[in-house]
């Protein structure tokens, strides 16, 4: 059993600075998703906010003398684009008042001159902290590699974005990772915006450190292969089979990407995306015992059936001497959970309550859904993306 303190990676006081980044960051380590990065961890985050925001700055200079580093997760450099809606623009670089990326100025001119105000923005953040301050650029360095996936910007296999010279960044974590697998780079961040992964915050944290990228990158994936590990206690050697059609597995598929998964299957749980066609085939050829079908079926869907599961265990059992079947509803769960968290997010609740917990009853997933504890196993917003704590809790459900 892992102490709480194990998995600090500096002890000492370390600010974090950034955007929505750092507010999931705070989240999930104020839930008990993760733990503390650092001994004295202070987060100051706030969803949209640019590099240039005056507010960053001013709590930056308060807490810098008592802090042993601070890192600044840099976010997207069109974030506040509509100070391009300024007239007279305002004098000072740094700002307030503007948060997030306005459609209505997004275009080449306003990008380049956003770059160009990011870019000096980050020099005064270099003179003014000096050796004390780390700067990780996480959108420059995610959405490249998002780019590079979708084959964007390459020519003669190297990345050129046609608006930002991100040579102009000095940034390490671009220059060292511009080889790595795209893939590989990709278990860092969640979704489409980019959010870090634990993986991701797990790499953001050993940045701190002044630990080199690929050795950052490195140490991360090992640390993720760790807790994998470390979840499944050895003794029931029935193989298990995780599938489904909630986006539970195909976000476990994608943070636990490469050595994790291949430390699951070794273990006997192999974790796939399929139909029921191939899980079928897939326990027939593997000896699966046990199968856990995670579903996004529930209540809040026009076409709930109460009886769904029964015809999913049906057809999953239909092979000869059929495995054990454990049908979790990831959503009608997580959903409940997430309406808890703000007013603004109530209309995720389902309609009938007492239907809801009625059928997760049946499903022996009820208390998911009614106990607060739970609610660390998702991660913020509405996506209902599963945290480790989500990962473990369903891994471990059949084990």
């Amino acid at each position: 059993m892992k102490s709480e303190d194990e998995d600090v990676v500096f002890d000492k006081n370390v600010v974090v600075l950034g955007p929505s980044h750092v507010v999931r960051w705070e989240h999930a380590v104020s839930k008990g998703a993760l733990q503390s990065p650092f001994l004295h961890t202070t987060f100051v985050g706030g969803g949209g906010l640019p590099i240039w925001s005056a507010h960053l700055l001013a709590r930056a200079k308060i807490l810098a003398p008592s802090a042993d580093k601070l890192l600044l997760v840099v976010p997207d450099f069109r974030f506040g684009n509509s100070i391009a809606g300024v007239s007279p623009p305002p004098e000072a670089l740094f700002s307030d008042g503007h948060r997030n990326v306005s459609r209505e100025y997004l275009n080449p001119s306003v990008d380049r001159l956003l770059f160009e105000r990011c870019v000096k923005a980050l020099d005064q953040w270099r003179e003014m902290f000096g050796s004390k301050l780390e700067i990780v650029h996480w959108t420059a360095l995610t959405r490249r590699n998002e780019d590079v996936l979708l084959g964007k910007y390459l020519n003669d296999g190297s990345y050129r974005h046609p608006i930002w010279d991100f040579s102009r960044l000095q940034s390490d974590d671009l220059t060292a990772l511009s080889k790595a697998p795209p893939q590989i780079l990709r278990t860092l961040y969640i979704d489409d915006n980019l959010h870090p992964s634990a993986l991701g915050f797990r790499y953001l944290a050993l940045r701190v450190l002044t630990k080199r990228p690929a050795d950052a990158l490195r140490e991360s994936i090992a640390w993720m292969d760790e807790q994998v590990s470390s979840w499944v206690q050895p003794g029931d050697a029935t193989p298990l089979l995780v599938t489904g059609d909630s986006v539970w597995v195909k976000s476990v598929l994608r943070q636990l990407f490469g050595r994790p998964l291949q430390t699951l299957k070794t273990m006997g749980i192999h974790v796939h995306s399929m139909n029921f066609d191939g899980i079928v085939e897939y326990v027939a050829a593997h000896n699966i015992g046990k199968v856990l079908f995670v579903t996004d079926h529930g209540a809040h869907r026009e076409d709930f059936s109460p009886g769904r599961f029964q015809d999913i265990q049906a057809r999953i059992s239909r092979v000869n001497s059929g495995p054990e079947v454990t049908i979790f509803p990831w959503a009608a769960v997580t959903r409940e959970i997430v309406s808890r968290r703000h007013m603004d997010l109530s209309y995720l609740k389902a309609p009938a309550s007492s239907r809801l917990v009625e059928w997760l009853s049946r499903c022996n997933a009820a208390v998911y859904a009614e106990s607060p504890q739970y609610d660390n196993i998702v991660d913020l917003g509405v996506e209902l993306l599963p945290t480790l704590k989500g990962i473990e809790l369903l891994l471990c459900l059949c084990r």
